[in-house]
């Protein structure tokens, strides 16, 4: 299953002035943004399409992930597990979001090792 993330600005106080219409025609899906009150887009939005789920890692996942970062990674990866396991909840989902392909590139080796 893919995810895709669409990141735009808003400025608010100002007269809405038009739709904008986002889509990937690669991963099949269209979406159209629509200012309210108030509220107007600006600039293009922006896609990004994933093979996973963003911040849907399990606790089995990270689990391996993190073991996986220790014994195979540089010294970013082991670091980022440190910070991983002594995060709180809204701080763990920052790092998952912000490095998710780091941290889902190191899942299968993780579950490989179990240690």
């Amino acid at each position: 299953m893919k995810t895709a993330r669409i990141t735009f600005l808003i400025e608010l106080g100002v007269e809405p002035r038009s739709d904008h219409i986002v889509s990937d025609k690669g991963a099949g899906f269209g979406l159209a943004l629509k200012p309210v009150q108030g509220c107007q887009v600006i600039g293009e939005p922006r896609i990004e399409v994933d093979d996973h789920h963003r911040c849907s890692m399990s606790a089995a996942q990270l689990l391996a992930a993190l073991r996986a970062m220790r014994q195979y990674g540089g010294g970013f990866a082991g670091r980022l597990a440190d910070l991983l396991e002594v995060s709180d909840g809204g701080n763990t989902e920052k790092l998952l979001d912000a490095f998710h392909d780091l941290l889902w590139g190191y899942v299968p080796m993780g579950l490989e090792v179990r240690g």
